[in-house]
């Protein structure tokens, strides 16, 4: 996996902090970004690993 796809994990990270932390409510806006971000994520992960031959 490389850099820039591990970058993309801050804002759901923050995201989860601020629920965690701050007490931020979960709203439906919030859960499909998470969700759609980490989709996001293992599709750039699994197509890099597609194209380096190292597929699971």
């Amino acid at each position: 996996m490389s850099a820039a796809a591990i970058q993309l994990l801050v804002p759901p990270i923050a995201a989860l902090g601020g629920v965690l932390f701050r007490h931020e409510p979960v709203s439906p806006r919030l859960t499909f970004s998470f969700v759609a971000v980490l989709v996001g994520i293992s599709l750039t992960a699994s197509a890099s690993a597609r194209h380096n031959g190292n597929a699971r």
